[in-house]
């Protein structure tokens, strides 16, 4: 097996929360492998290079397009679930849909995307300048071009070490809280909204197959009418908000221009 993270930069970062985002589409659980596992292997794999501070883990992708087994085992290990309209492309794309640049810092974010375009080459500046202000990335793979085989021995590092420890740290991962968030939508669920991870999954999986198809191969008309019509109450809504505020407050109003041909 090869290990390819690093360690912590600096202590800093060692100390700090990690939030960990994994394209679940683009880089699912090989056939074979227990997908309960993958939570509890990344936070051990984390530790054992010397990141401390909290870890939070989501997937994100099209999650209506990932079997449903594989949905309920990870989820009910902790890890988050995040449906977007279509799968990222690369890292970068997977940062940018991250909350890192929402995050106080200091704060570490580590994504598990697809190869081989999972980091464009301007990414290394916009990563040092985030360094600078105390937000740490970490790679699960050397920093450059990724091939598959590193890929593979990524999951053989994280779901192949000694799994009767893993299986042992698994049972103290269930405690971990998760949340189901829907960026089409705009729908946020909590664990205790409902009874039991169990009907969650499966109350949300059956709203991603009737509501989200249009983002699938196949379109539906319905879904795409409903999202259409999503897209224009949501904006109203936030106007209409607005213009009562300023309605109520004069003075945060801005001044008229007058443009005099």
């Amino acid at each position: 097996m090869m290990r390819v993270m690093e360690p912590p930069p600096i202590e800093e970062a060692a100390l700090a929360p990690v939030s960990v985002f994994w394209d679940i589409k683009s880089f699912p659980v090989p056939d074979g492998y227990d997908a309960r596992l993958v939570g509890p292997c990344i936070k051990r794999n984390l530790r054992k290079l010397g990141y401390t501070g909290p870890i939070t883990i989501t997937a994100v992708g099209v999650l209506s397009e990932v079997p449903r087994d594989i949905l309920k085992a990870v989820y009910s290990t902790g890890i988050s679930l995040k449906e977007v309209i279509k799968s990222p492309t690369n890292m970068y794309a997977l940062f940018l849909e991250s909350s890192l640049l929402r995050t106080p810092p200091p704060a570490n974010m580590m994504v598990i995307s697809r190869p081989p375009s999972y980091i464009p080459r301007h990414f290394s500046s916009i990563r040092d300048k985030d360094s600078e202000k105390g937000r740490y990335t970490i790679f699960p793979f050397p920093f450059g071009e990724m091939p598959l085989t590193l890929a593979i021995s990524l999951w053989e590092d994280f779901l192949l070490a000694d799994p009767v420890a893993l299986e042992e740290e698994k049972c103290s991962e269930m405690g971990d809280p998760a949340s189901w968030f829907c960026a089409v939508c705009h729908h946020f669920a909590a664990p205790d909204l409902v009874t039991g991870r169990d009907l969650i999954v499966s109350s949300r999986i059956s709203i991603l197959d009737n509501m989200h198809n249009c983002f699938n191969s196949k379109l539906s008309p319905v879904a795409l009418a409903l999202y259409a019509s999503t897209q224009l109450w949501l904006p109203a809504l936030g106007l209409y908000a607005l213009t009562k505020k300023l309605r109520r407050r004069p003075e945060l109003r801005l001044p008229v221009i007058q443009l005099v041909n």
